[in-house]
């Protein structure tokens, strides 16, 4: 889905819910990468229960779900409690101008998986 936010504030729940279920049946990931995703699964859940949507038509309860805020919080730093995404941009010194904005929230765990992913692969070689 690539809209402009002035035309997504005219959508209703229902047909961002249709466009979500449809992106996600063309696509097929296998994982859903999310920074602590509490709060999104809930959204969605919660909204689809309004909509009465069946249990069976969810399909994003069949993708696997990663969590990189607990990753990172439990690997990284080795405690349980969370560490918010804009307090992770700032330990990595990337600028995250709008916090909060899905489309941004993306862009910075992207950068945040390329930072891993270079890190990563300098210790490999």
């Amino acid at each position: 889905m690539d809209l402009r936010y002035s035309e997504a504030e005219r959508l209703t729940v229902a047909s961002v819910l249709k466009k979500v279920l449809k992106f996600i049946d063309r696509v097929q990931p296998d994982y859903l990468v999310s920074w602590d995703n509490r709060l999104d699964l809930s959204v969605l859940n919660q909204e689809a229960n309004r909509l009465q949507l069946a249990q069976t038509s969810r399909s994003w309860t069949r993708i696997q779900p990663l969590d990189l805020e607990k990753i990172i919080s439990s690997d990284v730093f080795d405690k349980s409690s969370g560490i918010s995404l804009a307090r992770m941009c700032d330990l990595l010194r990337l600028q995250h101008p709008k916090p909060h904005l899905a489309d941004h929230d993306v862009l910075m765990i992207d950068k945040i998986l390329q930072f891993y992913a270079l890190d990563l692969n300098e210790l490999l070689h």
